[in-house]
């Protein structure tokens, strides 16, 4: 076992993976020793230093096996990405190098409900958003007059990544729109990790907490606690609301602008048709 340990510290591995696997070896070693007697033993590795060498490159190469495969499982189920899906239900996907979910959290009540008759694991982004999307729906979630927002913000290390993943999603959600005549608004943006970490201070979901970063910068009297329990549409009306205030600030950077251009131009369309539908009921 000391030969076997130290073919094993030349393999780069996670610690955890490492222990797991000289435990899982041990077993195994002891297993062959109960079955089998010293002659047959002899036999098979031969005695002395070289038979010790082959009994070490045997298990060795079972090393290798185990760590490929609870090494791939480590990765498989190892989030790299974030969506962060919010009506008022709020829901959050933890994606993998595959773009398969392998992580969901309900980040409020009513996120923790809806996931209740929902398995979005293994599925990719855009079949776990539209299952979060339809389901929202059949539960009345989503305003019939039209006026509902769907807010859908991506997170990941490299946000270039997180704009990729951003993209697939809405292409997605407008397709449904279009496939099943739901009415509702997308809103959708991207962001680094960071956030995320921020958002969980405060137990809210990131792409809720992203748009109350966005009120603050309007009007640095408001809690991010004030809106915590709001829905995307209450809070970017909000926003809708505070347009004239702050204009004249320099601080405001080009992502900033950016944003608050498309949460406006958000509010203003789920308002329109909200009154559309008060003036053309069916």
């Amino acid at each position: 076992m000391k030969e076997f340990k130290e073919y094993l510290n030349k393999i780069k591995a996670e610690e955890g993976l490492k222990v797991k696997t000289i435990k899982y070896i041990r077993m195994e070693s002891n297993k062959i020793n109960q079955k089998n007697n010293k002659r047959n033993n002899e036999k098979y590795f031969g005695k002395g230093v070289f038979g010790m060498k082959k009994l070490a490159g045997a298990l060795f190469s079972v090393a290798v096996l185990a760590i490929v495969a609870l090494g791939g499982f480590n990765l498989y189920n190892s989030p790299v990405a974030y969506v962060s899906m919010d009506i008022n239900p709020s829901v959050e996907l933890g994606l993998n190098f595959m773009n398969r979910v392998v992580s969901v959290e309900g980040v409020n009540d009513d996120g923790r409900g809806l996931l209740t008759e929902m398995k979005l694991e293994n599925m990719t982004a855009e079949e776990a958003v539209q299952a979060f999307v339809q389901e929202a729906n059949k539960k009345g979630y989503l305003n019939e007059d039209g006026s509902s927002v769907v807010a859908l913000t991506t997170f990941a290390k490299n946000e270039k990544k997180a704009e990729k993943i951003e993209d697939r999603i809405q292409d997605r959600v407008k397709k449904i729109i279009a496939e099943k005549s739901m009415d509702y608004v997308v809103y959708s943006d991207h962001a680094n990790l960071e956030l995320r970490s921020e958002a969980e201070k405060y137990d809210i979901s990131p792409g809720k907490y992203r748009l109350i970063l966005m009120l603050q910068e309007l009007d640095s009297s408001i809690e991010v606690t004030d809106y915590k329990d709001a829905t995307v549409k209450e809070i970017m009306f909000k926003i809708h609301d505070l347009k004239g205030i702050g204009q004249n600030r320099n601080d405001k950077s080009k992502d900033f602008e950016r944003n608050r251009a498309i949460i406006n131009e958000t509010a203003q369309q789920a308002i329109i048709r909200a009154q559309n539908k008060k003036n053309n009921p069916k």
